[in-house]
């Protein structure tokens, strides 16, 4: 969340990083039960809460030292795709 909030730091005023911070938290806060690596994927990849929840393993593949997330279509009827790369 350090490098999201950091890489945004250069485009968003500190005003709007507040606010997006504050919105994660309360959301951690009150969904107590979530857990924090679905909290962090549904943001940074955009997601809806309907996209998460239609989520499965099956959307995920490991590749090794990549994951390759399917983002089942939603109100859009889009599938998106994005990557998670580790870093050696």
């Amino acid at each position: 969340m350090l490098a999201y909030f950091e890489q945004n730091s250069k485009i968003w005023k500190s005003s709007t990083l507040w606010a997006h911070f504050s919105m994660i938290k309360a959301m951690l806060k009150v969904e107590n039960n979530q857990d924090i690596i679905v909290a962090v994927m549904g943001i940074l990849s955009a997601c809806s809460r309907e996209e998460l929840c239609q989520m499965s393993l099956n959307n995920i593949e490991d590749l090794g030292n990549t994951l390759v997330v399917n983002i089942p279509d939603s109100k859009t009827r889009v599938s998106r795709t994005f990557t998670v790369i580790t870093e050696t």
